[in-house]
């Protein structure tokens, strides 16, 4: 996923957990982002409680976080508010069609890749690339 964010570009990790983005960063400004302390540096912002961090940055990094957004459609208008482009991974209905499974997951969204794809252009990020990962998560590169 991090081929996707240029060298010196910012960057905003929504739902960072344990930081790991930054060991594939070169130059670039990172902004870790999650609902509890991750280390130090960490914006601490409850997705789920409507906080978005005030930070912009080039590039919104979102991988396996989307899922677990109640308000899906609110998150993403806060990304195109704050950012040019978005790297995303997403389990999609299309994918990942047990609705059972996905609620023991906690997931607690079913989007398809149209409706993802929809939900990004109402905010001006049009699809730039796609692909599957070998655990069948589908990546997506928003840009607008």
């Amino acid at each position: 996923m991090s081929e996707f964010i240029p060298a010196g570009s910012s960057v905003i990790d929504l739902g960072c957990g344990r930081m790991w983005l930054k060991q594939f960063l070169n130059g670039n400004t990172y902004y870790g982002v999650d609902y509890t302390d991750r280390g130090e540096g960490t914006i601490i912002c409850d997705f789920n409680q409507g906080e978005f961090p005030t930070e912009h940055a080039d590039v919104a990094f979102v991988s396996g976080c989307l899922e677990y957004i109640e308000n899906y459609k609110w998150f993403v208008n806060c990304i195109g508010q704050n950012s040019q482009s978005c790297v995303i991974s997403y389990c999609t209905m299309e994918r990942f069609s047990n609705k059972p499974v996905r609620r023991e997951l906690a997931w607690v969204n079913d989007l398809t890749r149209a409706n993802l794809i929809e939900l990004f252009s109402g905010i001006g990020m049009k699809l730039v690339e796609e692909k599957v990962t070998k655990s069948d998560d589908s990546v997506f590169y928003f840009s607008k």
